[in-house]
């Protein structure tokens, strides 16, 4: 099983046999007579000494600083360097498994980021505080203005109405002069109203 011809036979010797991806397990003059499977090594082992067609493979526990994830003959991988790399750490590694990395949370890009995100979002808040402060001010001064408006219509016509009774009275004009009278009530009506 596994056996090759090394070198043929002659009338003189039988064939020399080896092994290819086997090692000799029993040898037979210069030759092997029995061939066995290299071992694979298990996960968390890696190779200590190559196997050849005379001996198997040597394993031995992966040393700090390696791993090996599954079954092979292969030697140990070193760990993935997650500093090296600028990442963090989430998992270190052992014998059967490799450092797990994440990328590092970088402060300067996420002030970047809110930074001017917050100062829009302030100023559009404070924008609009302002517009709305500034349309009730508007509108308080327009009602204060047609108060003071009306106000002085008012005192314009009593002031009127004051000044015309004081003409009549001065002029001599009586009771019996129906048309200042009505005038004069006419007057004192639109302030009134007003």
């Amino acid at each position: 099983m596994g056996l090759l011809d090394a070198q043929q036979c002659t009338y003189f010797q039988n064939s020399i046999c080896h092994c290819k991806g086997y090692f000799c397990v029993e040898r037979k003059w210069r030759g092997c007579e029995t061939c066995r499977k290299h071992s694979l090594g298990p996960v968390g082992e890696g190779v200590k000494k190559k196997g050849t067609i005379w001996e198997d493979y040597v394993y031995e526990t992966c040393p700090h600083g390696t791993y090996s994830d599954n079954v092979s003959t292969e030697e140990c991988k070193p760990w993935t360097k997650c500093k090296e790399l600028n990442k963090l750490v989430v998992r270190p590694g052992n014998a059967s498994m490799d450092a797990e990395c994440k990328e590092k949370i970088n402060i300067a890009h996420i002030l970047l980021i809110v930074i001017p995100v917050m100062t829009v979002a302030i100023g559009g808040v404070l924008g609009i505080l302002y517009w709305k402060r500034r349309a009730v001010r508007k509108h308080t001064a327009n009602d204060v203005d047609k108060t003071r408006l009306g106000n002085n219509q008012k005192e314009e016509n009593v002031n009127l109405s004051i000044q015309i009774s004081n003409e009549r009275h001065d002029s001599g004009i009586g009771s019996s002069d129906t048309s200042h009278r009505t005038n004069l009530e006419n007057i004192e009506e639109g302030a009134a109203n007003t």
